[in-house]
């Protein structure tokens, strides 16, 4: 399975599994300058939920390719992206790294991303 499906299976699973958890898709694949990509941003109640999706790989752990710099890009993207929708800045704010097995189509484990 080549990187393109495998990333795309693995967005499809993680946004069926939020939607079942009664979450709401507010964005998927939102650009921010063309510097960076958040991969979704749920809702739930008083919870905004920004996701980065990452396949699981035999040849290192997904966590290792979320670089600092990458995750200070998330939450810059975060935080812009609250500014600019001020009926959300009340919400409680959590960022999550979602890990999916392809093999096995389930997720891993989620990671905050927040620290």
């Amino acid at each position: 399975m080549n990187n393109i499906i495998t990333g795309n299976s693995s967005e499809e699973y993680v946004l069926r599994r939020y939607r079942g958890e009664g979450w709401t898709c507010l964005l998927r694949n939102y650009q921010f300058h063309k510097k960076a990509e958040l991969d979704f941003v749920f809702i739930k109640r008083s919870t905004i939920r920004f996701i980065e999706v990452r396949t699981l790989s035999f040849k290192f752990h997904p966590y290792q390719s979320v670089t600092p710099s990458k995750r200070n890009k998330i939450r810059y993207m975060a935080s812009m992206l609250l500014a600019n929708m001020p009926q959300y800045s009340e919400f409680k704010k959590e960022i999550f790294l979602e890990i999916v097995d392809t093999e096995k189509f389930k997720s891993n484990r989620s990671i905050s991303l927040l620290n």
